[in-house]
């Protein structure tokens, strides 16, 4: 056998090895990724999308997740509207999970804005 002959079996087995590795990453990620869909109910345990996937199919950030779950888990349930804005703007301003120098202050809120702002907080600590 030439070594030119060589040196392309050679090739043919490198980048075979290389394309079945590659294709094992993406199986990977694609496996982790679906997992992660199925325990924040986007997605059935056949890919199938259901409402609150549909809801948030335009999602490019961990935020609009976090308010997503919160909206599915009736977050805004009873809530006063000027406590709901107030929620609004506290994941808008990212207030709550920022460090800040000083902690905000919620004492002038209602108790209903506080319990909305301990269960957004706890949306997040199981998505993030």
């Amino acid at each position: 056998m030439s070594l030119w002959n060589e040196l392309m079996k050679e090739n043919r087995s490198l980048k075979s090895t290389y394309e079945k590795n590659s294709h094992s990453k993406l199986i990977w990620e694609f496996e982790a990724k679906t997992k992660v869909l199925q325990e924040l109910e986007f997605i059935d345990g056949t890919g199938m999308v259901l409402l609150r996937g549909r809801f948030s199919r335009e999602i490019a950030s961990a935020d609009a997740i976090i308010l997503t779950t919160f909206i599915f888990e009736g977050g805004f349930k009873d809530l006063p509207i000027e406590d709901a804005g107030a929620i609004l703007g506290f994941t808008l301003t990212k207030a709550g999970g920022k460090k800040l120098s000083e902690k905000p202050t919620y004492s002038g809120m209602s108790e209903a804005f506080k319990e909305a702002k301990d269960h957004m907080l706890e949306v997040a600590e199981r998505i993030i």
